[in-house]
């Protein structure tokens, strides 16, 4: 294992490993939403409670989803486990958020302007970087920061 030492799923978690609950991510009509797995069968990533200690993240607000689509490649890849923060509502710095708005559940690269513009930036440059004006910044609702990824190589 490295430095992070995670497993994936098993029914015993070894000690000075924490749970994270795995979150199922959907869009649904009008506000998207992120809901935590309530069956039984939910999937749980540990992780060392001092690595997400070191990182900031305490276990009781760290959730794991799997990040949908290309656009913040090479960064966070499809299929990629994505570790949030989800004590986080507000944007603290130009980091990578999982974002409501719209309607859709977004993982973007987010800065703030002087000016109260929020622009919301991809990782692969095929995609543009969406500018919301500060009038419509009520909108949009961070659901958490994004501390570490991790995939296939």
């Amino acid at each position: 294992m490295s430095g992070n030492q995670s497993i994936i799923g098993g029914d015993q978690i070894p000690d000075g490993f924490v749970p994270i609950p795995r979150m199922e991510v959907r869009a649904s009509a009008g506000n998207g939403r992120v809901a935590i797995m309530n069956d039984a069968e939910a999937q749980v990533v540990a992780f060392k409670e001092e690595w997400l200690r070191r990182l900031g993240v305490s276990p009781r607000n760290a959730t794991i989803i799997v990040a949908d689509g290309d656009s913040m490649a090479d960064t966070i890849g499809h299929g990629d486990l994505v570790l949030l923060d989800r004590s986080i509502d507000h944007v603290v710095d130009n980091g990578i958020y999982v974002l409501v708005y719209g309607g859709m559940v977004l993982l973007k690269r987010v800065q703030v302007k002087r000016n109260g513009v929020v622009l919301l930036k991809s990782d692969n440059p095929r995609y543009e970087t969406e500018e919301i004006q500060s009038h419509e910044v009520p909108e949009l609702i961070i659901e958490g920061r994004v501390r570490w990824a991790g995939g296939a190589l």
